[in-house]
């Protein structure tokens, strides 16, 4: 490409490149202030869903200290017993089995090493995790075989360790990578971590978030694909992120994925059944508003799919509040009525039954227009996902039209550069 073809092209990319469209959505509500996350650390945050039913589903999120456990329904404090009395760190993956029978591995963070357990019946029964060391950063999914995969970070690698339940418990340490897109050239610091599931089209990778440029950053989840490499870029983001990155989740389903990534913009989501670039021009940002103020700045982000009565028929997000160390709850059908452009609804798709399509009554029914038989997800949606947001209540940050709005100001100078190419055209023959 010439240098002027150059030029063209980076003068026509904002065009189709508008500022993402912000929609605020309702809280549907907030942990108490009497129960704030103890610690100064970074809050990180996870949901432990329990075989007892949906509507004993946690909300886990640890800051350095006690880690603190609440009931997503109610919001209130859970009780529970056998919990690390102090974790810097916490992961979760439902669906993994052992001793005949599925529950939801937990991987807390403490001290020296990291503790692994079953949590059910707010019982957190710990299990022999041998010698892995300590981290801030831990990833956590089931693997199609019923075991799980576990991810920790150092800050400056990633390690995988594959753990098997199905005659007692064994671990096994895997690949190690660059915690740094490109062997550690990318000048940021990791500050959040999470990996997709495995088993169909659009699952199989790990994102990083940064904390230092705010950037995201993608990676094979066998860790043999090589480093990291960029996924969303802060800086040429359009308005999608702002440093840091302080928590990355995932809202799961059979066809379906999101991607949400709590930052200073506010709860950025990317839909991952599309291929990167139409992930990332879709995406959309959510804050979470209620009288007590809106939180435009999460502290972590953790979500589930499945339908948690009362108030969240579809699914849950869970972010952190920094001011006061609490936690905001919000339901994901008030997302999908908000923005209105084809979010999917899922929670007819259990993580607790492992990777493959098996309702369960207390889960939810589905709106994703999939019908029970539409199989175990091992495809990518014929549509591609859902498409890009049509207004539902935007705030005003510059507009999802800005862009476009300059056409007409950049038609002159795009003339001139057409007839300059024209020119040098016929003089060179």
């Amino acid at each position: 490409m010439t240098r002027l073809g150059l030029i063209v092209g980076m003068l026509l990319a904002p065009l189709a490149l508008g500022q993402p469209t912000t929609y605020t959505v309702p809280i549907v509500g907030r942990t108490s202030v009497s129960f704030a996350i103890p610690g100064t650390a970074p809050m990180t945050e996870a949901v432990v869903l329990q075989n007892s039913g949906t509507d004993q589903t946690l909300a886990f999120a640890t800051g350095g200290a006690q880690p603190g456990a609440f009931i997503v329904a109610s919001q209130g404090p859970a009780i529970v017993s056998g919990v690390p009395t102090s974790a810097d760190a916490v992961a979760t993956a439902p669906g993994f089995v052992t001793s005949g029978g599925r529950t939801t591995l937990v991987a807390f963070s403490v001290g020296g090493a990291v503790t692994l357990g079953a949590m059910n019946g707010g019982q957190f029964g710990s299990i022999d995790a041998g010698n892995i060391a300590s981290t801030t950063l831990l990833a956590m999914v089931a693997a199609p075989d019923g075991g799980a995969a576990l991810f920790v970070s150092n800050g400056t690698t990633i390690t995988r360790y594959d753990i098997d339940g199905s005659q007692g418990i064994s671990i096994r340490q895997g690949f190690t990578i660059s915690a740094n897109p490109t062997s550690g050239g990318g000048g940021d610091t990791p500050r959040a971590l999470v990996v997709d599931g495995f088993g169909n089209a659009f699952r199989g990778f790990g994102y990083v978030g940064g904390g230092t440029l705010g950037d995201i950053y993608r990676f094979d989840a066998q860790l043999d694909g090589g480093d990291p490499e960029p996924y969303d870029v802060a800086l040429v983001s359009n308005g999608r992120l702002a440093p840091p990155v302080t928590g990355l989740a995932l809202m799961p389903g059979r066809q379906s994925e999101y991607l949400l990534a709590a930052n200073t913009q506010g709860l950025t989501v990317y839909d991952l059944t599309r291929l990167p670039v139409d992930a990332r021009n879709g995406a959309f940002i959510l804050r979470g508003t209620d009288g007590q103020g809106t939180i435009t700045a999460p502290g972590g982000v953790a979500a589930t799919n499945l339908g948690i009565n009362p108030g969240f028929p579809g699914g849950a997000i869970v972010v952190g509040n920094i001011p006061d160390r609490t936690l905001a709850m919000l339901s994901w059908v008030d997302v999908k009525s908000t923005v209105d452009g084809g979010v999917v609804v899922d929670p007819g798709y259990d993580p607790r039954n492992g990777l493959f399509y098996n309702p369960t009554p207390d889960a939810g029914q589905s709106d994703g227009g999939f019908p029970p038989d539409a199989g175990d997800g091992g495809g990518r949606s014929p549509s591609g996902g859902g498409g890009p947001p049509s207004p539902g209540i935007p705030i005003d940050n510059g507009g999802s039209c800005t862009a476009a709005g300059g056409m007409p100001s950049l038609l002159p100078l795009l003339a001139v550069l057409v007839l300059a190419m024209a020119l040098r055209g016929r003089r060179s023959r």
